[in-house]
C-alpha cells in the first residue's frame, strides 16, 4: 500500500510529510475452509486497507508505533489470524544523506 503521511520524530518531518510503502502479510489459522468461496471465510483485504489507512492518517513520531498499532488492531478485529507481519518503508528519509528508505518490520 502506498501512502503520503506525516510521521516522524522531528516537527519538520510531521509538517512536510513523506511517501511510505506499507506491507501487511496475514497468516490465517490452520483448519479454515480454504475451499470456500465465501468472503466471510477469510479476511477481506478492503477491510485491511481501511484499518491501515486510518492508522496512516494519524501522526506518529515512531514508525514502530504505526506497524504495532496496525497489527494490534487487525488481531483484535479478526479472530481467524494466526500471525501478522507488517513492514513500513519511509522513502527518501531526511537524514542528511542519500538514503533510499528506512524500514521497520514487526511480527505479531
Amino acid at each position: 500500500m502506498n501512502f503520503y503521511a506525516f510521521h516522524g520524530y522531528y516537527d519538520y518531518e510531521r509538517k512536510a510529510g513523506n511517501h511510505y510503502i506499507l506491507d501487511v502479510e496475514i497468516t490465517l489459522l490452520k483448519g479454515l475452509d480454504s475451499q470456500s468461496e465465501e468472503i466471510e471465510s477469510t479476511i477481506n483485504y478492503e477491510d485491511v486497507y481501511k484499518i491501515c489507512k486510518k492508522e496512516m492518517e494519524e501522526k506518529h513520531q515512531l514508525l514502530e508505533s504505526v506497524v504495532y498499532n496496525i497489527a494490534k488492531t487487525l488481531k483484535e478485529e479478526f479472530n481467524n489470524i494466526e500471525s501478522i507481519f507488517t513492514r513500513i518503508s519511509k522513502l527518501n528519509p531526511q537524514v542528511g544523506g542519500d538514503v533510499d528508505k528506512a524500514v521497520i518490520e514487526f511480527t505479531f
